[in-house]
């Protein structure tokens, strides 16, 4: 069956993904009980009742506008559509069953599950990155949604991992110079990584 696109009273879907969607049935019954206006209408498709036949509405639009929440749910979907699916470390394109979600702050150094501490990272990305902390990518599109990076201090007294958490307008500078490197043909490794 086809669905019926719902919109809000200011023309914006209520939600992107999935996309806000009505049965036909609910369509017809939110326009009786005046809660929609048509916008468009299905051509080929007219319902029949005893009395009355209309075009089946393709789209709506609430007559009240529906206020919406302030926060976003977290969720891998959310992390991929704010990513715009593209892998965070070589910036390519995927669909959702071939990116993970990558901690930028391994869960084994403290690293939380967090929006400012994960990404959308293919799996071949993920595998190599590891437990490790990876600088910059060239574009610094890793950099500009995560707010603070952390690297590996040592240990306390506890044997707990300590973290270094540095400011964003420090990572942005270190971004700037990290292009700056790349552009001129010099491929930085830190000491401490393995490939």
């Amino acid at each position: 069956m086809r669905e019926v696109l719902l919109l809000n009273q200011d023309g914006n879907p209520l939600t992107l993904w999935p996309l806000s969607t009505l049965t036909w049935q609910q369509a017809i019954k939110a326009l009786f009980l005046e809660k929609v206006t048509v916008l468009r209408s299905y051509d080929d498709w007219i319902c029949h009742s005893q009395h009355i036949s209309i075009p089946v509405p393709s789209v709506v639009m609430m007559n009240r506008y529906h206020h919406q929440k302030g926060t976003v749910n977290f969720t891998r979907r959310n992390v991929f559509l704010r990513d715009r699916f593209h892998c965070q470390y070589c910036m390519r394109h995927f669909s959702s069953e071939h990116l993970t979600v990558d901690h930028v702050i391994p869960k084994s150094l403290g690293g939380r599950l967090r929006w400012k501490n994960v990404v959308a990272a293919c799996l071949k990305c993920n595998l190599s990155k590891g437990a490790n902390i990876v600088p910059p990518t060239k574009t610094g599109l890793l950099l500009a949604r995560i707010f603070a990076m952390a690297k590996s201090s040592g240990k306390d007294k506890s044997g707990q991992s300590r973290l270094t958490v540095y400011p964003f307008e420090f990572l942005h500078k270190i971004s700037q110079l990290f292009n700056t490197i790349q552009r001129h043909g010099i491929v930085y490794r830190s000491p401490d990584s393995s490939y």
